[in-house]
């Protein structure tokens, strides 16, 4: 068994979801009870990527699922995970079951960088040394 080295990942900011000809923020809710429409990181991962079948195909892919959900938990602005965690997030982001909105996709290109762009050395590793 091949063992895939962790990866490493700065947790990137909220994001107002906009409409796309006009720049104006988008609002959920009624008239009455609007808020603007901003996703975390933590709100993809878990709205749009765990629910995805791939991660219900096998008991393997439902833990891995289980450990990304954890890892998003932990404090310190950066995700950590298990290699064979972060190949399946990946996948799953690259060619997901459901697909995507694109007018909606296109403003969350930071969180599809965050997870493509996941390095194997740890960046937290050089700020404790400077």
């Amino acid at each position: 068994m091949v063992t895939i080295m962790k990866r490493y990942t700065p947790i990137p900011s909220d994001i107002q979801i906009v409409d796309l000809v006009s720049g104006e923020p988008l609002f959920l809710g009624n008239a009455g009870e609007r808020s603007a429409w901003v996703v975390s990181f933590k709100g993809f991962v878990c709205g749009t990527l765990l629910p995805d079948s791939q991660f219900g195909k096998t008991a393997s892919t439902v833990i891995s699922g289980s450990g990304i959900r954890t890892a998003l938990e932990a404090p310190g602005g950066f995700l950590v995970l298990d290699g064979d965690d972060w190949e399946l997030l990946k996948s799953v982001l690259e060619s997901p079951e459901n697909r995507y909105k694109p007018e909606i996709a296109l403003q969350l290109i930071p969180f599809f960088r965050a997870i493509l762009d996941a390095t194997t050395t740890d960046p937290r590793d050089a700020r404790r040394a400077g």
